[in-house]
């Protein structure tokens, strides 16, 4: 590196002696990279004085190979890519992406409707005070299972409830106490107390008769009865706007029921569609299995195509023989028929009478009877004894397992009538 510097600058001093030791400096500071060299390379430094053979090869490296360069003395080099140290830096791959190269995001978004991240927190849950003001409300909001919100919608919106399973529950508690002051037994006992079994088919409050009513199904403690289970309707007062609406105020209401404000309504019946292919119906002995002649009976009851789909069939065990009808002595199958929908219950109370003197028989007059007629007999006689609604109502709650086992009962029914 001596040898070069000595060379280069006794060439200056020839060519320019005015210059002297600045020009030399100049010349120096160009050298040592202060000053970018257009076209780095090999040099063979030669001096024409010498006869010596040259020295080895010098290779001048630049000081920085990232410094900016001129793209036309680099045609290998692109002009328009930046340094390492002008580039930016990678993108994340989770950065926001363009919605063309993005196909996970609704191209109908918009970045200005994205939510406040406080907003992802959820609806504000209500005070105690609400909290206790919603529980005490028959209409209103409903709390959720652990009691510190309301039930909400899709949208987190409180839903309102009209609360039928805690006016069930209200009423219960109350029927559980003693009927009065002076009678100690519970004010449901006169209802529900002589039954092995209770199952609650459906519960209503009628708010234009201002009543309440609770229908079930109730077999009898006492064995022996002809007629062991019955259909019982059991109505009581009741007046939610008289009572603004609370909880609080209905149970205040309904501690003044007496046993002479509730109205009791029973059907007996030994056997019904839901059971009666489980037990036997006849006292006598005929060769007729039970469910095929119940089949008959209501299909005899129902001639025409108003036979009910999904209904609730009750049969009275046979009773006593009667005269009359132009039938002589008959034997009667008294038949109830409880429809229901969202808005009513009727009972329709119908009437099989068969010979017991004329005929085949009276089973077998009530299994023969198409043919019977056909032929110019009358041996049956079918009556209808009108219809009763037991409660009218918006809607009424319904015991959804009963009403699936009822219609079970009705399919298997209609099946084995077609097998016949």
């Amino acid at each position: 590196m001596k040898g070069i510097l000595k060379k280069v600058g006794t060439a200056v001093l020839a060519l320019s002696l005015f210059s002297g030791a600045a020009a030399a400096t100049m010349t120096a500071c160009n050298f040592f990279g202060q000053e970018e060299d257009p076209n780095p390379g090999i040099v063979n430094p030669v001096d024409p004085d010498d006869n010596k053979e040259p020295d080895d090869p010098v290779i001048i490296e630049p000081d920085d190979p990232d410094d900016e360069k001129d793209p036309e003395e680099n045609p290998d080099e692109k002009p328009d890519e930046k340094p390492d140290d002008e580039k930016e830096p990678d993108k994340d791959p989770d950065d926001e992406q363009n919605p063309d190269e993005n196909p996970d995001k609704d191209p109908d978004e918009n970045p200005d409707d994205e939510k406040d991240p406080d907003d992802e927190q959820g609806p504000e849950k209500p005070t105690r005070d609400e909290l206790l003001e919603a529980e005490d409300a028959i209409e209103g909001y409903k709390l959720n299972n652990s009691g510190d919100d309301f039930v909400r919608d899709e949208n987190g919106n409180p839903i309102k409830f009209f609360k039928t399973d805690e006016i069930y529950d209200t009423v219960m508690e109350r029927l559980d106490k003693p009927a009065t002051a002076t009678i100690t037994t519970p004010l449901k006992y006169g209802y529900y107390g002589e039954y092995s079994s209770v199952d609650v088919l459906c519960a209503n409050y009628n708010s234009s008769e201002k009543t309440y009513t609770i229908i079930s199904l109730c077999e009898y403690e006492k064995t022996g009865l002809e007629n062991p289970k019955t259909l019982s309707v059991v109505t009581f007062p009741m007046d939610i706007d008289a009572a603004d609406k609370k909880f609080s105020k209905l149970e205040e209401q309904i501690a003044e029921w007496k046993p002479k404000n509730i109205e009791d309504e029973r059907f007996d019946y030994k056997v019904s569609n839901l059971d009666y292919d489980k037990e036997e119906y006849f006292t006598i002995d005929v060769d007729q299995d039970d469910k095929e002649f119940l089949d008959k009976c209501v299909d005899l009851a129902y001639l025409d195509d108003q036979k009910p789909q999904n209904a609730l069939i009750l049969f009275q065990n046979r009773s006593e023989e009667f005269p009359a009808f132009d039938i002589g002595s008959h034997i009667k199958i008294d038949i109830k028929i409880i429809t229901f929908d969202d808005s009513e219950i009727l009972i329709d109370n119908r009437e099989v009478r068969s010979s017991s003197v004329i005929g085949d028989g009276w089973v077998r007059n009530i299994m023969n009877y198409e043919k019977d007629q056909e032929e110019g007999h009358t041996y049956v006689v079918m009556l209808e004894n009108g219809s009763k609604t037991i409660t009218n109502v918006d809607k009424i709650e319904y015991n959804e397992n009963l009403i699936e086992d009822i219609k079970d009962a009705n399919q298997k029914s209609k099946n084995s009538s077609r097998e016949l």
